[in-house]
């Protein structure tokens, strides 16, 4: 039930004031709309406010109701992100009504994400999504609070950047070569051409340029689905080192049921990345003492190596499929330094005539 009801009142100088607001009862507690002007505005505004009062929709309506409004305005990845967070991670929400959620919701969903293990950077993300759907549905006069509002993002610290140095290539190289070819030639890949494990685990066999020594990167996989890259830049044609290119060639003339999946196990299907990360990549970095080593970091790697050698920045930026060089020049830093340094010895040696002494 709701009302209208006139408030006056003087302020800090004496002057008096006059505004109108919405009073309504939710579950036996009262609650106000205040900040109209004129009786009519607040009663123009009363049918939303009783809208709102009816809205039953629970979370998981709203928020599906927000993803159709998405599906033509985001990357099918970020669709496939969003319905990951709303199924896994926020599926505690799904039966509350979208109005009933308050602060204390967003805090306990927080300490659940955290207790998960999840990355301060994930959360953030999902804290993002959230405010998005109560932005929606505010939008729709559904309800009138967001319950975001007052909620703050979670730290992020910068962690301390993960790469193999020469001589753990080397080892990690050789250690991989006692696997099957099946599980050999894939690790090579990523760690020979700085891939995306989602975009190796979709490459496909007409993607492989052999007499050219290319790799057309046009796609990735997420949880067995096919999406388009990353970003626009991620579209790219990569060069392949002769030992990754015979190595693919190995791979599939040793292939007795040839699938159009370069790395597909057995199954003739996309590869799940956790379990190719689990199966394949964990135990080998745990056997070569590199436990908490995560994938990407192979793409580390494979960036900090070639800048090590003075390889132009602008060539690897365009390898790694990134839209600028400031990318890279933000997280390989450590790396540098020594090219400077390089340069400042190489114009040292410039022989000069020695300036007089006045």
């Amino acid at each position: 039930m709701a009302g209208i009801r006139k408030r006056t009142w003087k302020n800090k100088k004496g002057q008096s004031k006059t505004a109108y607001e919405i009073t309504y009862y939710i579950d036996g507690k009262q609650h106000r709309k205040s900040g109209y002007t004129t009786k009519q505005a607040a009663q123009d505004d009363l049918p939303n406010v009783t809208k709102t009062l009816n809205s039953s929709i629970s979370f998981k309506q709203l928020a599906e109701a927000y993803l159709d409004t998405r599906l033509f305005r985001c990357k099918e990845s970020s669709i496939i992100r969003y319905k990951r967070y709303l199924n896994i991670n926020l599926k505690h929400l799904h039966a509350k009504k979208a109005r009933d959620i308050k602060k204390n919701d967003i805090e306990n969903t927080i300490n659940l994400l955290k207790q998960a293990e999840m990355a301060n950077k994930t959360i953030n993300c999902i804290l993002m999504f959230l405010s998005s759907i109560f932005n929606y549905g505010i939008k729709n006069k559904l309800f009138c609070n967001n319950p975001m509002q007052d909620i703050e993002k979670l730290p992020l610290t910068k962690g301390k950047l993960q790469y193999l140095n020469e001589e753990e290539i080397n080892k990690f190289t050789e250690y991989i070569k006692n696997f099957p070819i099946n599980k050999q030639v894939p690790l090579l890949t990523a760690i020979y051409t700085g891939m995306r494990i989602g975009e190796l685990l979709a490459l496909e066999w007409t993607d492989i340029d052999f007499c050219n020594k290319k790799i057309s990167i046009n796609k990735q996989v997420m949880n067995n689905i096919v999406t388009s890259p990353k970003t626009y830049s991620s579209c790219r044609i990569i060069d392949v080192p002769d030992s990754v290119i015979e190595a693919l060639m190995a791979l599939k003339s040793e292939t007795k049921v040839l699938s159009k999946i370069v790395f597909c196990g057995n199954t003739h299907k996309y590869m799940k990345r956790n379990s190719f990360i689990k199966t394949w990549f964990k135990s080998v970095m745990k056997s070569l003492g590199h436990e908490d080593f995560s994938f990407h970091s192979l793409r580390h790697t494979y960036a900090t190596y070639l800048l090590s050698k003075g390889v132009p920045i602008k060539y690897l930026q365009e390898q790694l499929g990134h839209s600028n060089a400031e990318t890279l020049l933000k997280v390989y830093t450590h790396v540098l330094p020594s090219a400077s340094a390089k340069a400042m010895d190489l114009l040292d040696n410039i022989p000069t005539q020695k300036l007089a002494v006045l």
